[in-house]
């Protein structure tokens, strides 16, 4: 064999083995073309929902949302397919597009709260509760308030808006009273039952430029010790007095029940608090620790919880006895302290809130009209009781 033919053999071969490289070559680009088509399928199989479709897991597609005021009554048959929806019913509503089965319940005004209806429930808008004029919003829970009497006086700072009561403003050396609902000076400050004026009423010190007198201890001791005496003999014998005094008063009480009826020309007897009428009315007594049969025929009956009963109460109580009169009913001081601070600005809300915070502690069970009667026969003060009985009679 010569060097030709060698030659020639050797071209064939490299032409062979080029042809089955561009054949390979052929075959992995056709696979790397079904693999992209592949995915390029399972990218479309997964598409987002528009923002009026819901995508349902089960059908396997996207349905059309339903419009406000309606709710879903049955999915799509299809892809493009119209949702079969259907207004919400009257009490109940639905706000945005949505793909609810069932419409929410329309919120109910407290009337028991002194709520009332600004804007009425519609099928695509809830109830709007709010407050008459002249009452703002005291929340009792996240989303729960009472509406209260908004606090009028004639300086006013801010006045009564949503959640905010009115703010009064008095000028220097005044203070605001809430029983009188008006500034008044600080001479006149006695720190009663209604009025915080000691809070209000800051003592300024006095600058002196002259150095205090040497004090001579030897002639103040003993006047102070004097002092202290006096003081404490005086507060004995007051308390003996009033003592005495209503031992006198239930020695009265006792003679009236056990001689009869009083005639038309007895003695009229009025209470040192303007509660008794002006005629003793006389009930039987038993037993020293029962109340008159006047009294007892209310039995365990529950005090009415309304606002209306419960003012009549207060109504019936003299102010200056009604601290003492919740005290004797159970109620704590820190709790009858804290009443006055939140309604400094009105007195008669005040008395409200603990008798109403009295009912609340006690229940059904121990928030009773005859606990109330005993309390205020204990406290010589019968004739409010009969007050209260005879109002509440009238109604």
């Amino acid at each position: 064999m010569n060097w030709s033919s060698l030659l020639c053999i050797l071209m064939v071969s490299l032409l062979c083995a080029e042809c089955h490289n561009g054949n390979s070559v052929f075959e992995d680009s056709s696979v790397s073309g079904s693999q992209v088509q592949t995915g390029t399928d399972s990218l479309q199989s997964n598409k987002t929902c528009k923002d009026d479709e819901m995508y349902l897991e089960v059908k396997g597609f996207c349905c059309q949302k339903c419009g406000p005021g309606f709710r879903v009554k049955a999915d799509c048959d299809c892809p493009n397919c119209r949702t079969q929806c259907e207004q919400c019913k009257p009490g109940t509503f639905l706000e945005l597009q949505n793909y609810c089965k069932n419409c929410y319940s329309c919120k109910k005004c407290d009337a028991v709260l002194g709520q009332i209806i600004k804007s009425e429930c519609t099928t695509t808008k809830n109830t709007v509760c709010g407050c008459r004029d002249g009452h703002y919003k005291e929340k009792l829970a996240s989303d729960k308030y009472e509406c209260r009497p908004c606090t009028q006086c004639n300086n006013v700072l801010k006045t009564c808006h949503e959640f905010n009561d009115t703010i009064c403003k008095c000028d220097a050396d005044f203070y605001f009273s809430f029983e009188e609902k008006r500034c008044l000076s600080c001479t006149s400050c006695t720190n009663g039952e209604g009025d915080l004026c000691s809070t209000q009423c800051l003592t300024k010190p006095v600058v002196t430029t002259k150095e205090p007198p040497e004090t001579n201890h030897a002639a103040v001791v003993p006047a102070i010790v004097f002092g202290v005496a006096f003081i404490v003999i005086t507060a004995l014998f007051v308390a003996y007095l009033i003592k005495s005094q209503r031992k006198k008063n239930r020695s009265f009480y006792s003679q009236v029940s056990e001689t009869g009826s009083p005639s038309s020309h007895d003695e009229l007897v009025t209470s040192k608090d303007h509660c008794v009428p002006s005629v003793v009315t006389v009930c039987p007594v038993t037993n020293g620790s029962t109340l008159p049969d006047c009294v007892r025929n209310a039995g365990n009956i529950k005090l009415p919880n309304d606002s209306e009963t419960l003012y009549k109460v207060v109504d019936a109580v003299p102010a200056a006895r009604w601290k003492e009169f919740v005290r004797r009913l159970g109620l704590p001081d820190s709790c009858i302290e804290r009443l006055y601070y939140e309604n400094r600005h009105f007195y008669r809300e005040a008395q409200y809130e603990m008798i109403k915070c009295w009912c609340l502690k006690k229940g059904q069970s121990g928030a009773t009209i005859e606990v109330i009667y005993k309390v205020l026969t204990e406290m010589d003060l019968s004739g409010c009781a009969e007050m209260i009985q005879e109002s509440l009679q009238a109604n």
